[in-house]
């Protein structure tokens, strides 16, 4: 026994019962900077790393916070089943061929959705509980594939306004407990219209720590002459300050703007006498551009952007812009947590 009171064991003798190959396949202290199918090869060397090893037991504590508020609203955890009939939720299901029953099979859940609204109706007045929801789809930035666990939880006889307040109080609870020291927007969240999103975020899941929003020019460039943007919706993005940026900048976000399918990205910047210059400057007579510089209290330096497509696809481009600007910028605040409900 040593003095911190741990034990120490002197080894006499050792014996090697597997011996290990000369190298191993990666280093575990950068196992993250491995190649995805070569670290789930050797998972059993990955979960060694310290960030992947903090994040599983980081996740632990999340989860059983969760649990114990939810408690302390009243709610009972009650686990659904997950073998299942099938009940799409706009991914495919993963299906399970029944042994007895041929030709006959089982779906797993995409998500408790029928369970728990059988249970409301059974008598009991709420429940929650981490659900997996399984969906076949491809991964994606904001998608896990394969499964995934939600906090999923029903109340019965509740309006909106019920849910929401359950929704405030646990979500600014786990964030502030666990945000590391960021802030987090206190209750109520902002409520948001899903058309008001679509057309100043062009998303309905908005970074709202991010500044920059999207105006509607349709009306504005109605009757003005340029091709591109006749007949079609016509977005704009007031970037403050952007006009000071280098000539390279413009390029790689126009690169970017391409990228994403769009077939140009039209701006105008904002001269220290009031003037404008840009690709578009020479389409819009002196009246319109008093009249864009009145709408949108258009300051020096600052750039306009101009996104314009059909109407199915012109406010996600705006949206992937918004971000793109967001981001090169550094204007988006990394330091807090804006929490909003999108009705």
């Amino acid at each position: 026994k040593i003095a911190t009171g741990e034990l120490e064991v002197r080894v006499n003798e050792v014996e090697i019962l597997g011996p290990c190959s000369e190298t191993l396949p990666f280093d575990v202290e950068t196992s993250t900077d491995t190649r995805e199918d070569v670290r789930l090869t050797y998972r059993f060397l990955d979960l060694r790393n310290k960030k992947v090893h903090d994040n599983i037991l980081f996740r632990s504590e999340v989860v059983s916070y969760l649990r114990k508020k939810m408690e302390s609203l009243g709610f009972p955890e009650i686990n659904t089943p997950i073998l299942t009939c099938s009940s799409p939720e706009g991914a495919r299901d993963y299906i399970i061929p029944s042994r007895k029953h041929e030709g006959k099979f089982y779906a797993l859940p995409q998500a408790p959705q029928q369970f728990k609204q059988l249970l409301m109706a059974s008598g009991f007045d709420k429940y929650f509980q981490i659900a997996p929801c399984f969906r076949d789809e491809d991964a994606r930035a904001d998608r896990s594939p394969g499964e995934f666990y939600q906090l999923d939880f029903e109340m019965a006889f509740a309006t909106q306004e019920d849910v929401f307040a359950v929704a405030e109080e646990v979500l600014y609870d786990t964030f502030t407990k666990f945000g590391g020291g960021k802030k987090v927007s206190p209750a109520p969240f902002r409520k948001i219209p899903f058309e008001e999103a679509m057309l100043k975020y062009g998303t309905d899941k908005p970074d709202l720590r991010n500044p920059l929003e999207i105006c509607d020019l349709t009306e504005f460039f109605s009757d003005v002459d340029f091709k591109p943007f006749k007949g079609k919706p016509v977005r704009g993005i007031v970037a403050p300050g952007c006009g000071k940026k280098s000539k390279g900048f413009f390029e790689k976000l126009l690169e970017y703007a391409l990228s994403i399918g769009m077939k140009g990205l039209g701006y105008l910047t904002v001269l220290p006498d009031g003037s404008f210059k840009g690709p578009i400057d020479k389409f819009l007579v002196p009246e319109k551009k008093a009249e864009l510089n009145s709408m949108l209290n258009l300051k020096t330096d600052d750039t306009l952007f101009f996104i314009s497509d059909n109407i199915k696809v012109v406010n996600l481009l705006a949206g992937q812009i918004r971000t793109a600007l967001g981001e090169r910028l550094e204007i988006i605040d990394k330091d807090r947590f804006d929490m909003c409900f999108i009705t």
